[in-house]
């Protein structure tokens, strides 16, 4: 049949390209800290104007500890990316005039610097009750020994 050479010719332009990616190492400014605590949670920052709570997103929260390379103190932090993004939603240090009281079982309020360095009234919500107690635990034993 006249048909055959035809069916066995590749159309043309069907060339499969292999496109291989790198991966490219997330760079976080995190790498020399020490990673304490990791929790997903929700965060809302309190606007005393209005009197509400508004939502700054859903993300991952480390506490992280570093040491000081003069004098060996070690300084703690929070930091809370966004889940898709990993866009920094808080980073603040903790100090020792800091507050952490529960709200409830499983949200926290806390005092921090908003990224004006700025006092804001924070509060994180989480599933699980039980991390939310560790990090109370966690910020009130830091906030001790600074």
């Amino acid at each position: 049949s006249h048909n055959s050479s035809f069916e066995k010719s590749q159309p043309i332009g069907t060339t499969k390209l292999e496109i291989k990616y790198e991966e490219v190492p997330v760079v976080t400014g995190e790498e020399h800290e020490t990673q304490m605590i990791e929790m997903p949670c929700q965060l809302y920052k309190f606007i005393p104007s209005s009197k509400v709570w508004q939502e700054c997103g859903r993300g991952i929260l480390h506490l992280n500890d570093a040491k000081s390379s003069d004098d060996d103190s070690t300084h703690s932090r929070i930091v809370i990316r966004a889940n898709a993004t990993h866009r920094v939603i808080l980073n603040t240090k903790v100090w020792p005039e800091m507050k952490a009281e529960k709200a409830n079982n499983t949200s926290l309020r806390f005092t921090a610097c908003d990224m004006n360095s700025e006092v804001c009234i924070y509060l994180i919500q989480s599933r699980s009750s039980d991390l939310i107690r560790q990090l109370q635990h966690a910020i009130t034993i830091r906030t001790r020994t600074f």
